[in-house]
C-alpha cells in the first residue's frame, strides 16, 4: 500500500500519451522490476513479486515522542536510499498523527525502537513538507515558527517522479547530511 499510495499521487507526472491509468501501470511495473526486485530485464511475474516481498520486507508501526506528532502531506510516502543507486531500502507512511507504517527491506535495514525522538520527528515533518504538493496537514494548528518553516519548505524545488516515452524517475528521498533518524539502522551492505 505505500508504494501503491506512492506511484498512484498525482505528484508522479505523465509524461507520454498514455491515459493516467497506464501510465500508472508502467510506473509500478519499473518501480517492482528495477527498484524492489533489482532485476534489469524481464517481466517480474506477481508471484515473483509476492515472494520477493514475502521474504525480504517488513512493516512496523512506530510512535512519536510523548506530546508530540506526525504532519502528513498531499504526497505522504516517502521512499528513502541508503545507496548512490536508488534502491528503496525502506519507506514511511505517516496513517494518523500518532503512527507512522514503516516499510523496509530487512536485509538493509532495522528498526531499532518502536518509538521516535523529537529529531526524529522533526526530520520525518520537514521531509513531508519537502515532498508536498501543495498542502501539509497537522492535527493541531502548527505554531508561527511551525508555519514559517512549513511554509519555506513547501516553496523549495521539488523532485517528483517523470514517466515520458523514454525513461522513468523515481523521486527516493536521501536524509540531509547529518540526519539520521534513531529507530531506523542502515546496514552498510545498502550502500
Amino acid at each position: 500500500m505505500l508504494f501503491d499510495l506512492h506511484l498512484r499521487n498525482n505528484a508522479q507526472q505523465n509524461l507520454t500519451s498514455q491515459d493516467n491509468f497506464e501510465a500508472y501501470k508502467t510506473r509500478v511495473f519499473h518501480f517492482l522490476r528495477d527498484m524492489l526486485i533489482h532485476k534489469s530485464e524481464g517481466i517480474p511475474t506477481e508471484n515473483e513479486t509476492k515472494a520477493h516481498l514475502h521474504k525480504h520486507w517488513r512493516v512496523r508501526i512506530i510512535r512519536p515522542t510523548p506530546s508530540s506528532e506526525f504532519i502528513t502531506s498531499d504526497n505522504p510516502t516517502m521512499i528513502f536510499s541508503a545507496n548512490d543507486r536508488h534502491d528503496c531500502h525502506y519507506a514511511i507512511l505517516p496513517i494518523s498523527p500518532d503512527h507512522i507504517a514503516v516499510a523496509f527491506d530487512e536485509r538493509f535495514v532495522r528498526i531499532l525502537s518502536d518509538r521516535t525522538k523529537q529529531a526524529d520527528n522533526m526530520i520525518l515533518n520537514k521531509n513531508q513538507c519537502r515532498q508536498a504538493l501543495k498542502c501539509v496537514y497537522s492535527r493541531e494548528q502548527l505554531n508561527e515558527e511551525q508555519e514559517r518553516v512549513a511554509l519555506k519548505l513547501l516553496k523549495e524545488p521539488r523532485n517528483h517522479g517523470v514517466l515520458s516515452e523514454k525513461s522513468v524517475e523515481y523521486p527516493i528521498q536521501e536524509m540531509a547530511p547529518g540526519s539520521t533518524l534513531s529507530f531506523i539502522a542502515v546496514s552498510a551492505c545498502a550502500t
